[in-house]
C-alpha cells in the first residue's frame, strides 16, 4: 500500500518558512511606545502635531473660504493654504470675542494710555510734518477702487475676457502722475501684478505709478 501524505506537516512545514522569511520591522513597536510614555513623563511638549478634519461645508461657506484665502494671500503677497486661512480665521475671531483676550486686551489699552499721555507732544510734531514724495491714497479711496473693481483685475484680453485674478494686486494710475495724473477714484484701477507689471515694461516711460 502507498503511504498516505502528511499534508498537515507539509502545510506546517511551508508556513514556517514564509514565516522565516518574512523581513522584521526596523525598529521595534514596543521600543517606540517605550520611548514616548518617557517624552510624556518628562514634561516635554511635543510642537507641530497636526490633526486630520474631515468636515463637510456648504457652497457658500467654501466661497467665503476660497475669498479669506485670496484676501490673506493679497495681505502677506504670497500663496496662502486653507490651513493658514483657518488658522487666521479662528486667531481673529477668538481676539474679537474670547473673553479673557478682551481683559488683556483692556488691561494693555490702560497702560498704553498713561505712556501715550507722556509723549503726546512729541507725536503730534512728528504728525504736522508733510511726507516727501507723492501723496499716499487714502483708505477710503482704496476701499473705493477695490469695490469698484469688485476684487478682481481689470485687464481685458483681445478676445475681451477680463482677468480673473483675486490676489496680488495693485493699484494702478490710468493716468500715471508722472504726466500729470492725480489720485481721483476716476484715475485709478486694479490690476494684478502681472498685468501691472506688462504695462510699466511696454512703457518705461512711465514711472511706477
Amino acid at each position: 500500500m502507498f503511504a498516505r501524505p502528511n499534508f498537515a506537516s507539509k502545510a506546517m512545514r511551508t508556513s514556517a518558512t514564509n514565516t522565516a522569511a518574512w523581513p522584521k520591522p526596523a525598529v521595534d513597536i514596543l521600543f517606540l511606545i517605550t520611548v514616548l510614555k518617557k517624552i510624556l513623563a518628562s514634561g516635554c511638549v511635543i510642537k507641530d502635531v497636526c490633526v486630520q478634519l474631515h468636515v463637510s461645508l456648504s457652497e457658500s461657506t467654501m466661497i467665503k473660504m476660497k475669498r479669506a484665502q485670496d484676501v490673506l494671500s493679497q495681505k502677506q503677497q504670497k500663496p496662502v493654504s486653507l490651513e493658514m486661512v483657518f488658522e487666521e480665521s479662528l486667531s481673529l475671531y477668538l481676539e474679537k470675542f474670547d473673553p479673557l483676550k478682551k481683559k488683556v486686551r483692556m488691561g494693555k489699552k490702560r497702560n498704553s494710555n498713561s505712556t501715550n499721555a507722556n509723549s503726546g507732544s512729541a507725536q503730534l510734531g512728528k504728525s504736522l510734518k508733510t511726507p516727501r514724495g507723492r501723496t499716499p491714497l487714502s483708505n477710503s479711496i482704496k476701499h473705493q477702487v477695490y469695490l469698484n473693481s469688485k476684487g478682481q483685475c481689470t485687464h481685458i484680453n483681445a478676445l475681451g475676457k477680463r482677468c480673473d485674478e483675486t490676489k496680488f494686486l495693485d493699484i494702478h494710475h490710468l493716468r500715471p502722475l508722472s504726466q500729470g495724473g492725480g489720485n481721483e477714484l476716476e484715475n485709478l484701477t486694479l490690476l494684478c501684478k502681472g498685468h501691472h507689471r506688462s504695462i510699466h515694461l511696454r512703457h518705461p516711460e512711465i514711472s511706477s505709478n
